[in-house]
């Protein structure tokens, strides 16, 4: 085997149109699909589900991109994942878990514990209307107007410090196409 001749043909292959450049199908098992579904729906992870299924995670985002009714499998089976999730979380708020209780190293006794962090975070996602904290705060000016908005761009620094502390005049100009004032 001609040693060069190999490196010429690899020369070939990188030029831009050349055969061998074009994106070839990776070679996949039959049945992928079904295989990373189940997967998917087992654990929620795309790598995982990706390894189970014996497929690159890449070609996988591709097959999702081009068919929808894949798309809209794999969706399903991530909120199959969330409810399994969901119902773990359930599970240990309200049976809770049994955990060991050591002394000098040596476990003595096992004791149940509940997870008031996940009872407060699955009360909040059912009754957001009663235990979801409102965040949401709504700025305004003067009399509830809305609060005036101008372009400083064209000030000095100082100008700029003595609106800052309320000593300025307040001259710097409305922004392109802010109605005037009254």
């Amino acid at each position: 085997m001609n040693v060069l001749a190999g490196k010429k043909d690899r020369a070939k292959a990188t030029q831009k149109g050349h055969p061998a450049q074009r994106k070839r199908k990776p070679k996949t098992k039959a049945g992928w699909r079904k295989r990373f579904l189940a997967a998917l729906r087992d654990s929620g992870i795309v790598r995982t589900a990706c390894k189970a299924a014996k497929v690159d995670r890449t070609w996988a985002y591709r097959a999702r991109s081009e068919d929808t009714a894949f798309a809209k499998q794999w969706d399903d089976a991530m909120e199959d994942a969330c409810d399994l999730l969901e119902q773990e979380a359930w599970r240990r708020a309200h049976e809770g878990v049994d955990r060991g209780v050591y002394w000098q190293g040596k476990r003595v006794d096992t004791m149940r514990e509940y997870s008031d962090g996940l009872i407060q975070f699955l009360l909040k996602g059912h009754r957001p209307s009663v235990f979801r904290e409102n965040f949401r705060v709504e700025h305004s000016g003067p009399g509830g107007k809305p609060i005036e908005m101008r372009d400083v761009s064209g000030i000095t620094d100082t100008e700029l410090e003595l609106i800052a502390t309320g000593r300025g005049t307040g001259t710097a100009r409305p922004p392109k196409g802010a109605p005037k004032p009254d």
